[in-house]
């Protein structure tokens, strides 16, 4: 490594995790959820099963149709079918401007945005994704 700030940045990048944008997005309780589903620190029973949570016995969903992870609740729970709906919608109009497809597991989309759009765009697919959760009522306390 030519210089000592050079070496100390390199080992920082090897142990420090990337940043991940949130965007500017201003909703503090709905940045909350986000980031509690990003880690896989939320409500969702997977989550609190993974966690030995003692009132999480099962991560089945209560829908009874597979264990209630992110995917789960994002794409196949049919209790949010509806809300599921407004969410791929906006998702896909922005998509569909800059030429992009929503590609088959879209979780990663949702909570992190995606590369190739702008900082506005993304934060439109973050707030769709927070009117999506907070529409559910799926972590309301």
């Amino acid at each position: 490594m030519p210089t000592f700030g050079v070496l100390k940045n390199h080992l920082i990048s090897l142990v420090r995790p990337n940043l991940k944008s949130t965007f500017d997005l201003h909703d503090p309780v709905n940045l909350r959820y986000l980031f509690q589903l990003r880690l896989g620190l939320s409500q969702l029973r997977h989550h609190k099963k993974r966690h030995n949570f003692a009132d999480t016995p099962s991560d089945i969903c209560l829908c009874n149709e597979g264990k209630e992870n992110i995917s789960h609740f994002f794409l196949y729970c049919p209790f949010y079918i509806t809300h599921r709906e407004s969410l791929t919608s906006s998702v896909n109009d922005i998509l569909t401007s800059n030429n992009l497809t929503i590609p088959q597991d879209p979780t990663d989309l949702y909570l992190y945005g995606h590369p190739s759009l702008s900082i506005s765009e993304n934060k439109s697919i973050l707030m769709a994704t927070a009117n999506f959760i907070k529409s559910t009522n799926r972590f309301s306390l």
